[in-house]
């Protein structure tokens, strides 16, 4: 069995690790988020630029019926 000095540096060992992968998770979490933002940025842009092309296009009349078909 092993001693409490072993235990408690087998603990300590585990503790650095689970540390260090958080620090690596979280980067990696800012990372996206802020890759979140610009592609947010990119869809306001492109939504706005395709309602000014949806403002710009000709409109079809109401009253233009398609005429019948044979």
């Amino acid at each position: 069995m092993p001693d409490s000095a072993d235990r408690i540096n087998e603990l300590e060992s585990r503790l650095a690790y689970l540390e260090n992968t958080q620090e690596e998770l979280s980067a990696i979490v800012a990372d996206q988020g802020k890759l979140i933002d610009r592609l947010l940025e990119q869809v306001r842009r492109q939504k706005h630029q395709l309602l000014e092309l949806a403002d710009d296009m000709p409109r079809k009349p109401a009253d233009d019926v398609p005429p019948p078909h044979y």
